[in-house]
C-alpha cells in the first residue's frame, strides 16, 4: 500500500508542477483518466484485501519523520519561492 501512496504523491507533485508551467488542459486530462483508473483499482484492491482482520502497525521512526519533513519543507519552499519571483515579476 505504501507504494500506491507514494506513487499518488509523484503524480499529485509532478501534476502541480506541470500546472505552473502552463500544461493545464493535458495535465487536466490525464488526471481524470489516472484518478477513475486509481479509484476502479483502489475498489478491487479494498474488494479482495482482507483489511478488517489486520492489525495496524504503524512504525514511525525518527528517519522517516525527517524525511518527510525534509520533503515538506522543501516543496514549500520551491512554491514559496515561485510565488515570490512570481509576485516580483508583476510588481
Amino acid at each position: 500500500m505504501i507504494l500506491l501512496y507514494n506513487a499518488g504523491l509523484y503524480l499529485l507533485l509532478i501534476g502541480i508542477y506541470a500546472l505552473l508551467n502552463e500544461a493545464d488542459i493535458y495535465i487536466g486530462f490525464l488526471w481524470v483518466i489516472d484518478l477513475g483508473v486509481g479509484l476502479i483499482f483502489f475498489i478491487f484492491m479494498l474488494h479482495f484485501l482482507p483489511f478488517l482482520n489486520q492489525s495496524s502497525n504503524f512504525n514511525l521512526t525518527t528517519r522517516t519523520i525527517l524525511v518527510y519533513t525534509i520533503l515538506l519543507l522543501s516543496v514549500a519552499f520551491y512554491f514559496f519561492f515561485y510565488l515570490l519571483t512570481l509576485i516580483l515579476i508583476l510588481v
